[in-house]
């Protein structure tokens, strides 16, 4: 048998594996960034395409390296994401034989509006108000539970969030027992002070600037109670005998005259008959 002539078959193989994409660091939620930033890494060096509500301008990527891209709606961050929240954003690398790889962007919020004071407790211009009560605020939304905050070592009311006191230049505050503690996600603080309030005295309620949403938004102006609340008054009226009756006498309708440290009204026991000028305090 004749031998065949040698021969050589050259042949290619073709890449068919997609790149793996890795997410590395979550767009942080809820923020008040419009062009926030995610990061992630690819197996493969490739160029980098955008879908959903989300752009950026960055376009390739280099294998197995952290890379950091920053959102917008489009290639342009002078094109910033609006309000809302984004569950749609996504990533595709094409490798260099058109393999594509795919990740979803985390769900991510961008929340720009301030929070503000819905209302407190007790409530403005409220009298007869015990003096052991908690003290209440509710925001419109929920809030950095951090930055929430009030004096329990002192009197101080500079730089805390929430403030009592029952001077109108709030020269000084209410000490509390403890942290204001918070309910309903985070939207409402009840503060409880460290001792009974004074009796018949009014207070105000101040919330300052520097309490933040969960995004980091401030209060846009401080808020103060207008006229605020007054604690009930507990104690009695002290009477002092200023003129006794004079006795014996033949006047069928002698004076009496006393005085009271308050105002009040003037009444007398049940088949006694009296009339009275009645003064003030």
């Amino acid at each position: 048998n004749q031998l065949v002539p040698e021969k050589t078959i050259s042949f290619t193989t073709v890449d068919v594996t997609r790149p793996v994409l890795t997410q590395v660091t979550a767009v942080s939620t809820p923020t008040k960034n419009r062009t926030p930033s995610y990061s992630f890494r690819s197996s493969e060096a490739g160029t980098i395409s955008y879908g959903g509500s989300c752009g950026a301008s960055t376009s390739t990527i280099t294998a197995n390296t952290d890379t950091t891209i920053v959102l917008s709606k489009s290639t342009s961050l002078s094109n910033p994401l609006d309000e809302g929240t984004y569950i749609d954003c996504a990533i595709t690398v094409r490798d260099s034989s058109g393999n594509r790889g795919f990740l979803n962007i985390n769900p991510f919020t961008i929340d720009i509006t301030p929070p503000t004071v819905q209302a407190v407790s007790p409530a403005n211009n409220l009298t007869d108000i015990s003096l052991g009560v908690s003290l209440g605020v509710r925001f419109s939304e929920p809030m950095d539970t951090s930055t929430v905050t009030a004096n329990t070592s002192d009197t101080t009311c500079a730089g805390y969030g929430v403030q009592v006191s029952k001077s109108p230049s709030f020269g000084d505050c209410v000490q509390m027992s403890g942290a204001p503690a918070y309910s309903n996600f985070e939207s409402d603080f009840l503060l409880t002070p460290s001792g009974n309030l004074p009796d018949e005295e009014w207070f105000k309620i101040r919330v300052s600037t520097s309490v933040t949403d969960l995004a980091g938004n401030s209060l846009a102006t401080e808020y103060t109670m207008p006229n605020g609340f007054e604690t009930a008054d507990i104690n009695a009226p002290v009477l002092t005998e200023v003129t006794a009756v004079t006795t014996p006498s033949n006047d069928d309708s002698p004076d009496y005259v006393f005085k009271s440290n308050e105002d009040g009204t003037l009444s007398f026991p049940s088949g006694i008959s009296c009339s009275s000028n009645t003064g003030t305090s």
